[in-house]
């Protein structure tokens, strides 16, 4: 603290910078945009179609709970995958947190029961009918950007290690932080899993796929040893862990893993090819373009106005003064 030229913080408190996301950031919040939204639904809707998983436990969620949740939605005759996936999210959240649920209590349902199909319901939804396609569409496009920022912070501080930076200089900027927390939805954690298994698990996503529970966690460790000679230090000997809720899953060579993961990962340009999205050059032109045409339409309507408004002036100025000069005469010739 002395660095800083602050007085240390109570209860051993420190100070941790929060890396905010902005909606122009599309690449990132990308579900936040309807034409991207579109297209993932689309293929959700393929996957849906193509899995009898899926279908099956959605005929489970009617046979088992309709009966008992019928006089709560009236409107619907079937439950379908949306509404289960929607309902099964909010119920989970509700059950963790403690709230009473007073309709659902009042059906007697068995909570219990309830609560274990919904995890079970998403343990598939998420690995097959999300991200369930052989290519894992969805969940490469939802890591891409966020990936790729990983790696750039993980070169950035093994750099600083290479090159026996001193420590001292890291309190002059956070580009090159020991730790990121990042706070994402289960999907988004789900979409890394079916990625990494994508990457280096080929076709045994299966066994590798674990659903993200409530505070689940996964973690990304670089690490190295220390008995490597400081001044010959390289890529190469820098590892890649990977956890699960502090499960260690699996490790790889730093240089290797950036390799694979990099030539998995989506382009900009590539996502704005799935998602519709155009070009920000050609936004911006198309805006300069409309935005000329109402300034050139505003500025030909003010002219008129004003040529307008000059004319009657004129005329009024010939009316009074041909009313003064009237006058004038009039009190001429009665001064006569």
């Amino acid at each position: 603290m002395n660095k800083l030229g602050e007085k240390a913080l109570p209860n051993c408190m420190t100070v941790a910078p929060v890396r905010m996301i902005t909606h122009s950031e599309k690449k990132i919040i990308l579900y936040d945009i309807p034409k991207c939204l579109f297209r993932r639904d689309e293929y959700r809707d393929i996957n849906y179609k193509n899995l009898d998983t899926m279908k099956n436990k959605v005929k489970e969620f009617n046979d088992k709970f309709k009966s008992y949740l019928k006089d709560i939605y009236v409107n619907i005759n079937d439950f379908n995958i949306s509404f289960i996936d929607n309902f099964c999210d909010a119920f989970i959240a509700g059950y963790t947190e403690g709230k009473n649920m007073t309709k659902i209590n009042q059906t007697g349902v068995n909570k219990l029961e309830l609560l274990e199909y919904c995890y079970e319901f998403f343990k598939f939804g998420f690995r097959d009918w999300i991200h369930g396609n052989k290519e894992r569409t969805l969940a490469t496009l939802e890591v891409s950007k966020l990936m790729k920022e990983f790696i750039y912070y993980m070169k950035k501080r093994v750099d600083a290690d290479i090159i026996e930076e001193d420590i001292s200089k890291e309190l002059e900027d956070y580009s090159r932080p020991k730790m990121m927390m990042i706070s994402a939805h289960d999907s988004t954690i789900s979409a890394y899993e079916m990625f990494l298994a994508k990457v280096f698990n080929n076709n045994d996503a299966n066994n590798f796929y674990k659903y993200p529970k409530f505070a689940t966690q996964i973690a990304f460790e670089v690490v190295t040893d220390d008995s490597i000679d400081s001044k010959n230090k390289k890529y190469s000997d820098y590892r890649i862990k990977y956890y699960f809720n502090d499960q260690f899953i699996f490790e790889k060579k730093m240089d290797e893993f950036i390799k694979n993961v990099e030539a998995n990962l989506w382009s900009d340009e590539k996502i704005d090819e799935f998602c519709g999205f155009v070009d920000e050059k050609e936004e911006n032109t198309d805006l300069y373009f409309y935005l000329m045409i109402i300034f050139s339409s505003l500025s030909v309507i003010f002219l008129i106005i004003i040529i307008i408004l000059l004319i009657k002036s004129s005329r009024n100025k010939n009316r009074i003064s041909i009313i003064k000069e009237g006058v004038f005469l009039e009190n001429s010739e009665a001064k006569e």
